[in-house]
């Protein structure tokens, strides 16, 4: 019956879907192709393992596992539905055409039932948060083992599913096993009726994630045309209004280090132009990446405004401001920071990333700052104090090495459930039903 009210009100909302599509492919047009995968109609890539990865967080994050399942059973198929356009472009840049990939469809009953029945995956995977009742429900009906992987749940989000008590529970029914990163999503699944013997804490894959070398060494390229002895900050994963403070925190530092260097990475590509412009009407010399060329030794912002080369910036920056926590918006994982050696800021609204955020605090190898005020003077205090910068980067390391190894403990607890070959013999035998089936 909840189920039946939810994909009435879906049905209702679908047209706003649609128009939020046309709307955003104002400023990114991908937003306006491929809506027959959004419906599951036409041809839907056949796999045997299927990972669901919403946007590009989640694809990066399942990027260990896609590889070491790649590896492991290379007879198996695999394929990677996004939501978004930017995630479908890092799933081909990152597996080219070693992966399948399309969108994944509305939660409609019709759409989900379509998608499953066209891929046919032996097992289903779904990176961190993604709760699609039409989609689970589907998942069930065929027996389809089906996993939450790197599973996150913050506070906000549980009181949220908490209002709808009766269709989370049955929605998590549909689940196999829930592997999550750490034991207050452990909790807070419990909390909604996941049974205590279908959750493992299996840690966060995103500590797993190790930079390409190529973009380690275009960092340093990119800082040697630069200029190495400048100061050289970077503000990541920013968002509208986080850009305008950065502007103005690096105007403010310009007077007290003339020769500072901002490299500036919004969050969201459709925003580039947008940004640019702000930098413009700030009246500082700007160099875009996508030009495709070295940048001026006069250039003062340098706008990252390509898709998946973030670690570059990190890898040229003294410094990194990860944005979202300014703004309030959640905050975002500052673990690509750390890993390559540079001391991360964040602002006071990281409820998204709580444990990462909150770890990298308690080592000493992030600070917080609740305002554009405090940004600006640890900006000066770091720049000016390069042991205190050394001191922050060395603590990251085994703050790293501490977590890392989910990946390997992700993979042991779903070995058991992912079939040795193609022949439908092999597939594993499905868990015994739920003891409240999914209606």
């Amino acid at each position: 019956m909840m189920r039946s009210v939810y994909t009435a009100v879906h049905v209702t909302l679908l047209p706003a879907l649609l128009l939020r599509l046309l709307w955003r492919g104002r400023l990114q047009p991908e937003y306006r192709k491929r809506w027959c995968e959004r419906f599951a109609r036409g041809p839907v890539p056949r796999a045997d393992i299927w990972i669901h990865a919403v946007s590009v967080g989640e694809v990066n994050a399942a990027r260990p596992l896609v590889e070491r399942l790649a590896q492991r059973y290379p007879a198996l198929r695999i394929a990677i539905t996004t939501g978004t356009p930017t995630g479908s472009a890092r799933v081909r840049e990152l597996f080219a055409d070693r992966v399948a990939h399309c969108y994944l469809p509305f939660d409609l009953p019709g759409a989900a039932g379509r998608f499953v029945e066209g891929m046919a995956p032996r097992i289903g995977l779904v990176m961190e948060t993604e709760l699609w009742p039409n989609l689970f429900a589907a998942c069930a009906a065929r027996d389809l083992p089906l996993v939450l992987v790197n599973g996150r749940m913050s506070a906000r989000s549980a009181r949220g599913y908490r209002t709808l008590s009766r269709l989370s529970r049955q929605t998590l029914q549909a689940l196999t096993l829930a592997l999550v990163q750490d034991e207050d999503t452990a909790g807070r699944l419990r909390g909604l009726g996941l049974s205590a013997q279908r959750i493992a804490v299996t840690g966060n894959l995103k500590y797993d994630h190790t930079h390409d070398p190529a973009q380690l060494e275009a960092g340093r390229t990119l800082r040697r045309q630069l200029g190495d002895t400048r100061p050289l900050w970077i503000a990541a994963s920013t968002h509208a209004g986080e850009e305008i403070a950065v502007l103005r925190t690096h105007q403010w530092l310009l007077e007290r280090h003339p020769d500072c260097v901002l490299i500036i990475a919004p969050r969201h590509p459709q925003r580039f132009g947008t940004v640019a412009e702000e930098i413009r009407r700030s009246g500082l010399r700007l160099h875009r990446r996508s030009d495709g060329t070295s940048p001026d030794p006069a250039c003062q912002v340098y706008l990252a405004d390509t898709m998946g080369e973030l670690g570059i910036g990190y890898a040229a920056a003294d410094i990194a401001f990860v944005g979202g926590s300014l703004a309030r918006i959640g905050g975002h994982n500052l673990l690509e920071a750390l890993a390559a050696g540079t001391p991360a800021l964040v602002g006071p609204h990281y409820w998204n990333f709580a444990q990462i955020t909150g770890d990298a605090l308690a080592a000493g190898a992030a600070l917080e700052v609740q305002s554009v005020a405090a940004l600006q003077a640890a900006l000066h205090q770091l720049l000016a104090d390069a042991a205190h910068r050394h001191a922050m980067s060395e603590a990251a390391a085994p703050l790293l090495a501490r977590h890392k190894g989910a990946t390997d403990r992700v993979l042991a607890a779903l070995s058991p459930l992912i079939p040795s070959s193609r022949d439908p013999r092999s597939a594993p035998r499905p868990p015994a039903p739920p003891t409240r089936p999914v209606r």
